[in-house]
Order: structure tokens, then C-alpha cells, then sequence
């Protein structure tokens, strides 16, 4: 149904796009003309990369992050195929991305904490095929001090930061996490203290 690919730069066009997609006119007149799986293909491209590095780095399991992200844009597919009102797409991805990873970690009962062979996807970063053996050494450590912060975080502290990461703004985490505005300030502010205090 929906092709696995990676996702593409995000551009301030592919954001329209999320934005502009939702209204249940729009869905009904997209499942009328044949056009709703493109356009729905069109989001995954622009936010499959996004979705996987934030439930990557709450359930710390490669496979089990790519199913919830495939099973994420499944759920929008069919909720747009149905006509629903989605009126913010990006939130109502993570917002399901969210929940179905809770259901994850319920299921499991753990929650796995991200490894050294997912940080890079995770951190966004790839090795640098330049670097002498101190700077990779040096990359290394700083890599482990982040990791180490960051899993002494509260899990809300924690989807905070990784959502603000993904580039959604405080009402949209809000929406997503289902807490005010301003406890995504305070979440976001005491995950930033404690990091800095970690990290030498």
C-alpha cells in the first residue's frame, strides 16, 4: 500500500502540504479522484523519518520502531480513507506514534533504552570517515555522555525534548502528549538543565 522509503528533506512546501491535507473535504475529494494514497505517500516521505528517529529513541529497538512507523501511516491512510477531520496531520501522526508506543512498552512491560547501534539515527549523526582515531574516540564519549543524560530524564521530559527535536512546536507537543502548553516549557526547560548538568 504505502512504499517504504526513506524520508526526504523537509522543506517549508512538504509542511503546507501537512498542514493543508487534513479537512474532510479534502479527504473525501482525494479518495474521489484516486489521489489520497499519493498524497498520503507524499506525508510518509516527508515525516516517516522524523516518526521512526522519535519512537527509536523511546522503545530502543530498531524493528519494533520501523512496525509502530509503518503502522502509524497505515492508521492515517484509513482514517483519511474514512473521511475523517484531521486537522493537523504532523500532530496527529506523533500524537498515534505516541500512544502506540505506549501500548508498546504496556505489552513489553520495559522500556529499552537506546543502544550504540541506533544512537547515530537516533542523534542524527553518521561517522565521519575523516576523523583520526582520538576525534573518533572523542565523538564516542560525547555520544555516550548524551546517551547517559538523556535516559536519566523523566519519560516526559524526554518525548519533550524528542518532539521539540522533530521540530513540532510547544502547542503541537501539547496536543500530542495530551498536557498544557506550558508544562512543554517546563518539561522542556528541566530536560535541558539536568543534560547540562551531566554533560562535563
Amino acid at each position: 500500500m504505502l512504499p517504504n522509503v526513506r524520508a526526504g528533506a523537509v522543506n517549508s512546501e512538504s509542511l503546507t502540504l501537512v498542514q493543508t491535507i487534513a479537512g474532510r473535504s479534502l479527504a473525501s475529494d482525494l479518495r474521489r479522484s484516486g489521489q489520497l494514497e499519493a498524497k498520503v505517500t507524499e506525508l510518509f516521505n516527508l515525516l516517516h523519518g522524523p516518526v521512526l528517529r522519535y519512537v527509536l529513541a523511546i522503545l530502543g529497538d530498531r524493528g519494533t520502531a520501523e512496525d509502530v512507523t509503518q503502522d502509524v501511516f497505515l492508521r492515517l491512510y484509513i482514517s483519511l480513507r474514512r473521511g475523517e477531520d484531521i486537522v493537523h496531520i504532523r500532530a496527529w501522526v506523533f500524537q498515534v506514534a505516541y500512544r502506540m508506543t505506549v501500548d508498546v512498552m504496556r505489552a513489553t512491560r520495559k522500556m529499552e533504552f537506546v543502544g550504540d547501534d541506533v544512537a547515530s539515527l537516533v542523534f542524527n549523526s553518521t561517522p565521519d570517515t575523516g576523523a583520526n582515531p582520538e576525534e573518533d574516540l572523542l565523538k564516542h564519549e560525547e555520544r555516550d555522555d548524551l546517551l547517559a543524560s538523556f535516559h536519566s530524564l523523566s519519560p516526559q521530559e524526554r518525548n519533550c525534548l524528542n518532539l521539540r527535536a522533530e521540530g513540532l512546536s510547544y502547542g503541537e507537543i501539547a496536543s500530542v502528549l495530551g498536557i498544557r502548553s506550558s508544562s512543554v516549557g517546563n518539561f522542556l526547560a528541566r530536560g535541558i538543565c539536568k543534560i547540562k548538568k551531566l554533560i562535563p
